[in-house]
């Protein structure tokens, strides 16, 4: 039964990973210690490696950690918050999934 329930969780963990999902910056903010522009992102998740790429194919390397939640997002959102002018975003719920990244 353990081991049921643990594929199913590193299944369940494969599967948020594997997806790239599609956030909009509508200014510049900065992710863990990358500086993001404002425009369209695709987030790719790989265990602590984030990958923002822009419209032009460019990729941002950042670093966070992907959290468990109690509940399944409907869609993919940005929570940022401003201290001293600089505006840092600090998760990113994923959509279709109970997945959030978290940006030290």
């Amino acid at each position: 039964m353990f081991n049921r329930i643990l594929i199913l969780g590193l299944l369940a963990i494969a599967l948020a990973r594997a997806k790239t999902y599609t956030i909009t910056l509508t200014s510049r903010a900065q992710a863990g210690q990358t500086q993001l522009e404002p425009g369209d992102y695709r987030l790719k998740v790989d265990g602590s490696a984030v990958v923002f790429t822009d419209k032009s194919g460019q990729q941002i390397d950042a670093t966070a950690k992907v959290e468990e939640t109690g509940q399944k997002f409907d869609h993919s959102s940005v929570h940022v918050s401003e201290t001293d002018g600089i505006r840092r975003v600090e998760s990113i719920q994923l959509g279709g999934t109970n997945y959030k990244v978290v940006f030290q």
